[in-house]
């Protein structure tokens, strides 16, 4: 899980740093993955600049849930 919960925004870079990351754990046999966001607005550019399957914009205590459920 990752946590964004504390972040306020980004730079492109950061944004194109995460689309690598996601790219590369896609890759891994991984089985779940959950980022928790907490602003609509950087959830949006988020999901525009590093697309994700099952995008959604939760809390921490949610998508620690999702993710024993996996």
């Amino acid at each position: 899980m990752f946590n964004h919960t504390d972040y306020q925004g980004g730079t492109p870079d950061v944004f194109n740093e995460i689309n690598g990351c996601n790219i590369r754990l896609d890759n891994q046999n991984m089985v779940a993955k959950a980022i928790v966001i907490t602003s609509s607005i950087n959830f949006q550019i988020l999901e525009s600049r590093a697309p994700m399957t099952n995008a959604d914009n939760t809390n921490v205590a949610s998508a620690i849930e999702w993710l024993k459920s996996q």
